[in-house]
């Protein structure tokens, strides 16, 4: 999925499979006209054709394997196999190309000239083509044409790259709401796309419990009132709608695990599986973002599995996603037990192309949290709670990892670069570029 949904997977927007599919469809016609039983001109010309074809197979097998190695990072295994039949049916078919000797050259020159008028030289064209091959001018045209053929591929998907960023923006509707809702005006909260709320709530530590005599004598303790909560601390909520008319979730920046500042102006929410090859590749982007953008915005972080352990929406399961749950519920449980160590935890997650085994995951949280805390806090309610919170918002948002949400947009995809990422962030957040 990683490779396929990759900038390199198409060409000027047209998917290279259908590309593929076209070569070896032309390929498999032609084969049925280099027999030497076929008439020279068509003999000529179809081995022409097939030599372009298996050259530029040939190229284009070598180009998209050094880019799943080199600039994906990702191997697709059935793409190999494409590319492995594709190298296999060149090969056989540049050894199979007929080449012209001098001796059959002569032959030739010497039969043409020996034909007087148009009609003989039309009798030796259409005889079959048994003594005739390509001579080795002919053989370079078609092995050049073959690898401008690939150039041209190659050229195409480096300057006109497949937007695999996709983003649902609803910012003009969203603007007309701020505007209703600054004049005063009444406006359904179904069709809100963007509120904040900010307020703080009680927390009761310490109760007085006071008690009254039963008719037998025996004390009973009273549920105590607002008056009796002894409030030691506030905790303070800032409750967000997010995404576009027809994708909204709600978040509490406080609550919810999140990378910078819950004050910051511009909130971004990441929802993403800690296994998905994707969501760590979105995990380099947001990284620049931060160093751009600093204090200006806010990550809240959503780790939503990609596993029917704890995802009921996957029906079918992949050792990709190994263990998805299980690093999800352990990063939302130092965001519970610690918030200050969540974030080293989540890029040291995220630092590498595959995440570290489970029980090095363990380990590393281990040196900072108490073992027996840990496991209390990984087998309560609530750690599941959380996490199905989070899973309910992928479903919302159209059930693509990785997601990211804004305030008027919903964004799915990988950006090409960060220049693209930067250069949809930069009007949303107010950010002006230093010249």
């Amino acid at each position: 999925d990683h490779v396929i949904s990759s900038k390199w997977s198409r060409w000027l927007e047209i998917p290279v499979g259908v590309l593929a599919m076209t070569a070896y469809l032309v390929i498999f016609i032609l084969t049925w006209f280099v027999s030497k039983r076929s008439q020279r001109i068509v003999h000529s010309a179809s081995w022409s054709m097939v030599i372009v074809m298996a050259v530029s197979c040939l190229g284009a097998a070598a180009w998209f394997i050094g880019l799943q190695a080199i600039a994906i990072q990702n191997i697709c295994i059935y793409c190999m196999l494409v590319h492995a039949c594709g190298v296999i049916i060149a090969v056989l078919l540049l050894s199979g190309i007929p080449i012209a000797h001098k001796v059959q050259d002569r032959r030739w020159l010497a039969t043409m000239q020996q034909t007087a008028g148009r009609s003989h030289r039309q009798q030796v064209k259409d005889q079959p083509a048994r003594n005739v091959g390509m001579k080795l001018e002919h053989l370079a045209t078609t092995v050049t044409a073959g690898l401008f053929a690939v150039m041209l591929l190659i050229v195409g998907q480096i300057l006109f790259p497949h937007q695999t960023m996709l983003v649902e923006d609803d910012i003009t509707a969203n603007d007309s709401v701020r505007d209703d809702v600054e004049m005063g005006t009444e406006v359904d909260d179904v069709n809100v796309a963007l509120t904040e709320k900010h307020h703080r709530k009680k927390v009761p530590v310490e109760v007085n419990q006071t008690a009254d005599p039963t008719e037998n004598g025996f004390e009973l303790s009273k549920s105590p009132s607002e008056e009796d909560l002894t409030v030691k601390s506030i905790m303070p909520e800032r409750i967000l709608s997010m995404g576009n008319e027809e994708k909204i979730i709600q978040v509490d920046v406080y609550a919810e695990a999140r990378l910078g500042n819950p004050e910051s102006d511009f909130v971004i929410v990441k929802i993403f599986d800690y296994t998905c090859p994707a969501c760590r590749a979105m995990h380099g982007f947001l990284e620049h973002c931060k160093a751009r953008y600093g204090e200006q915005i806010v990550i809240v972080m959503l780790p939503s599995p990609y596993h029917s352990k704890c995802n009921h929406h996957v029906e079918k399961d992949t050792t990709l996603h190994n263990n998805a749950c299980e690093y999800a519920r352990l990063a939302l449980a130092v965001w519970q037990l610690d918030p200050a160590f969540f974030p080293v935890l989540h890029n040291w997650l995220m630092m590498d192309k595959k995440p570290p085994s489970l029980p090095k995951a363990m380990e590393y949280v281990k040196q900072r949290i108490d073992a027996k805390i840990l496991q209390q806090e990984l087998s309560k309610p609530s750690i599941n709670q959380m996490l199905q919170r989070n899973i309910s918002r992928w479903e919302k948002t159209g059930q693509h990892l990785p997601t990211l949400v804004l305030t008027t947009a919903v964004v799915t995809g990988l950006p090409n670069d960060k220049e693209q990422l930067f250069k949809f962030m930069d009007p949303r957040i107010g950010f002006v570029p230093r010249r």
